[in-house]
């Protein structure tokens, strides 16, 4: 399903913006069981973006929630992009089945560098080229996602999802600082287990015990190996995917 601006079909047609031409926009990834899951955590991110962007346009929860009830949208992901004369909603099959959880993500690492100091790594803007091209590059390789460093040589996230990593039984994640998005299931994580923020390189991840991702469309997912490293430990993984799981189940 693509809808734009309130049009839905051959006759949908694109207003040229900012957006348009030099991807000035943000959007929202937004998982739909039953519900759409965190639905007003993604429309407040979605409005902030916006703000900080100087964008005067946005979407508002009953109107996501029309939506879905008139398309009757279950069991599917919803994407809402916003440009400053446009607005668009589409739909996509989750394509992360049970195989998936159980084998883990393989993970490289980009050499890329994002920096702290833009604006873009904090917001989920819809010019995402390097995100794009390094997780082509991940998959050419074998790889399902590409680890990104900051300009200090910190850990910062993947392409589209925020990392973990369980030493000692203890839960640490870079901090936001580092160049990355307040991703929503990351401050779930953060808000119902004891976790440490803050700058990290990538001795501290090799030396973890145990590396998981996290977001708003898969939830929380094991990371199997890092190019080289391998991580047979899931032990804490699993309980907070557990927690995860009964927590949306609602």
């Amino acid at each position: 399903m693509v809808i734009i601006n309130g049009v839905q079909g051959d006759t949908a047609q694109l207003i040229p913006d900012d957006g348009f031409q030099f991807g000035l926009g943000v959007f929202e990834t937004i998982l739909i069981g039953n519900r759409p899951l965190f639905l007003a955590e993604h429309l407040v991110r979605l409005e902030n973006s916006l703000r900080l962007l100087g964008i005067r346009n946005g979407v508002e929860a009953g109107q996501v929630l029309s939506l879905i009830e008139e398309n009757k949208l279950r069991n599917i992901v919803l994407k809402i992009i916003v440009t400053e004369k446009n607005i668009l909603f589409m739909t996509r099959k989750n394509q992360y089945t049970e195989e998936v959880y159980q084998r883990g993500f393989h993970l490289c690492v980009s050499k890329m560098l994002r920096d702290e100091n833009s604006v873009s790594v904090y917001i989920k803007s819809i010019s995402r080229v390097d995100a794009v091209l390094e997780k082509q590059r991940a998959a050419e390789m074998g790889y399902d996602e590409s680890l990104f460093l900051n300009r200090k040589g910190f850990l910062t996230e993947t392409g589209n999802s925020n990392l973990f990593f369980v030493k000692n039984q203890k839960i640490y994640t870079p901090a936001i600082e580092c160049g990355l998005l307040n991703g929503i299931v990351r401050a779930w994580v953060i808000k119902n287990f004891d976790v440490s923020e803050g700058d990290f390189s990538l001795a501290d991840l090799y030396d973890a015990q145990e590396v998981f991702l996290t977001n708003s469309v898969f939830g929380l997912m094991k990371i199997t190996q890092i190019e080289e490293k391998t991580f047979a430990c899931h032990r804490q993984t699993e309980e907070i995917l557990n927690k995860y799981k009964k927590f949306i189940s609602f």
